[in-house]
């Protein structure tokens, strides 16, 4: 089992999890695609790049901008509960019960494309010697 997550910038994720955030996350049990990212790309971004432009850069051939909708949209607009709940404003969730349909479209779909990332990432790997399998 490997968990898989795209951590930002306060590292809430890694932190969920009990793990110092400055640890390697590039390689399972727990991989962070930020990680991996900079070591396909070469380049140790200072900034969290996000799953949007992950995904974008993992998959040229869609040549699609991937981003994230806009929070105002009537379709989106509970979206930004995920948001508060990772910045410790709004009550955890207890199952999936607690979401809306929409809402668990939305998580099912970050979900997805979270595994397909790091699918890709792993085919675009370079061979450092790091095994992400």
């Amino acid at each position: 089992i490997v968990k898989v997550f795209c951590d930002n910038f306060s590292h809430k994720d890694k932190k969920s999890l009990g793990l110092e955030t400055n640890g390697d996350f590039s390689k399972p049990p727990i991989v962070d695609l930020e990680s991996i990212c900079n070591i396909v790309t070469g380049i140790n971004a200072k900034v969290p790049r996000g799953l949007s432009n992950i995904v974008s850069l993992c998959f040229p051939e869609l040549n699609v901008r991937i981003k994230k909708p806009n929070q105002s949209s009537k379709r989106f607009k509970n979206i930004g509960r995920f948001a508060m709940i990772e910045q410790g404003k709004a009550k955890p969730l207890g199952g999936l019960n607690d979401l809306s349909a929409e809402e668990q479209q939305y998580a099912a779909l970050d979900s997805w494309c979270t595994l397909q990332a790091y699918a890709r990432l792993r085919e675009m790997m370079p061979d450092t010697g790091i095994s992400i399998t």
